[in-house]
């Protein structure tokens, strides 16, 4: 009996106080309705009304934003692991640019070994006419011993034969 009358009393001293529209009547709801009749609920309820003692009561509140609460949260996770991302692409950021730099200089030295052949083919391109010439020329002067040859060993076949 003394067990039930201790929880009876904590019961009674633990309160969830609702806010109400007006500060004139406060209204205060048990979390646990502890035995006895009404009168005695009521008179507890005047006292408590009359007393300064507002540290018995606890405020009730409910949480209607909770749902509120989670989309933030996730909001955060979501904001959170886009960072984490981010710092992780930073980190990675200088061995890219890095490679990249070696990229470049690679593409830059092959880039200038097709240039040298560029230039070189287009070097002999310019001298190919002169050469040309230059061997029509000495085509030119063969042909033309070759005919004073055959115009030569012609008239010493006819000498000798003729002759």
């Amino acid at each position: 009996m003394a067990l039930k009358n201790f929880f009876s009393k904590i019961a009674e001293k633990i309160r969830i106080k609702k806010p109400s529209g007006s500060t004139s009547s406060q209204q205060t709801e048990y979390l646990h309705q502890p035995e006895g009749n009404k009168s005695q609920q009521e008179n507890r309820k005047g006292e408590d009304k009359s007393s300064s003692a507002f540290s018995n009561i606890i405020p009730r509140r409910k949480n209607p934003s909770l749902e509120k609460l989670k989309e933030i949260q996730q909001g955060f996770e979501d904001m959170s692991a886009h960072l984490n991302g981010i710092e992780k692409n930073l980190k990675n950021f200088p061995s890219f640019v890095e490679n990249q730099k070696q990229f470049n200089n690679q593409l830059l030295e092959y880039l200038q070994k097709i240039s040298e052949r560029d230039q070189q083919l287009l070097e002999t391109m310019q001298d190919l006419p002169k050469k040309t010439a230059k061997e029509n020329r000495k085509i030119v002067w063969l042909v033309i011993i070759v005919g004073l040859a055959a115009t030569i060993a012609f008239a010493i076949f006819q000498a000798i034969v003729l002759g």
